[in-house]
C-alpha cells in the first residue's frame, strides 16, 4: 500500500501539465507530502515507473529532468485509483 502511495503521487503530479514536469515541482509537491523521504529516492522511482512505460522521462541536465506521464501511466494510474477505492470502501 506504502508503495502504490508514492507511486500514486508521482502519477498524479506527471499528468498536472501537457509539457511536462521538472524536477523542482516533483521536488516542491513531493516534499510537501512526503516530508524526510530523500529525493534520491523519489528519482529512483521515477526511472523505475519510465522503465515500465508509465512515464516518459527527458534528462534536460546532470540532474535536471522533465516527466510526461503515457498513456499506460494513465491507466496504471486509474487501476490504483479503483483498487485504493475497493480497500476503503469497506
Amino acid at each position: 500500500m506504502e508503495e502504490n502511495l508514492l507511486e500514486r503521487e508521482i502519477l498524479k503530479i506527471s499528468r498536472m501539465r501537457n509539457i511536462g514536469v521538472s524536477r523542482d515541482d516533483f521536488l516542491r509537491e513531493l516534499g510537501q507530502r512526503f516530508r524526510g523521504l530523500p529525493f534520491n529516492t523519489i528519482v529512483k522511482k521515477i526511472e523505475g515507473l519510465a522503465e515500465k512505460g508509465y512515464l516518459y522521462m527527458e534528462y534536460t541536465g546532470p540532474a535536471d529532468f522533465f516527466v510526461k506521464i503515457t498513456p499506460k501511466g494513465r491507466q496504471r494510474l486509474e487501476e490504483i485509483m479503483v483498487e485504493e477505492s475497493l480497500i476503503f470502501d469497506f
